[in-house]
């Protein structure tokens, strides 16, 4: 017997190449708002000025924001998905002892992460330059 797809709306999974696109927007845009906060110094409001030394806050801004722009643009996406994942592992990372210095929860770092390293073996999805061959 064949039974075929048990869903409540198989045709939905035509366009699941749309849904990784969005999904990589989405994170990169995440990365973007992350290291323009780093960059402007809204990390570093904290009576305790050693938090976040300006020399590591402009390095992990630049990095988030680069890997922001390859991700929204989609172009070396699985590098950009590797460098944005362990960035976001370290700030749920450093959240668990440093909670004022994030907007976010740990869990949705970790979250986050994990969506980034999905895009390692589900491609970039659509609206992407680096479409696989």
């Amino acid at each position: 017997m064949n039974y075929g797809i048990v869903s409540l709306f198989p045709a939905l999974f035509d366009y699941q190449f749309l849904a990784i696109g969005i999904l990589r927007i989405a994170v990169g845009l995440l990365a973007l708002a992350a290291g323009y906060r780093h960059l402007k110094g809204y990390v570093e409001q904290t009576p305790d000025q050693n938090a976040s030394p300006r020399a590591v806050r402009i390095t992990v801004g630049n990095i988030l924001v680069i890997a922001g722009l390859l991700l929204t643009v989609g172009l070396y996406t699985q590098g950009a998905a590797i460098v944005a994942a362990v960035m976001w592992v370290g700030a749920a990372i450093i959240s668990l002892k440093r909670r004022e210095l994030f907007f976010l929860h740990t869990a949705t770092y970790l979250f986050i992460a994990l969506v980034c390293l999905s895009f390692l073996f589900l491609g970039p999805g659509a609206f992407a330059i680096d479409l696989p061959v």
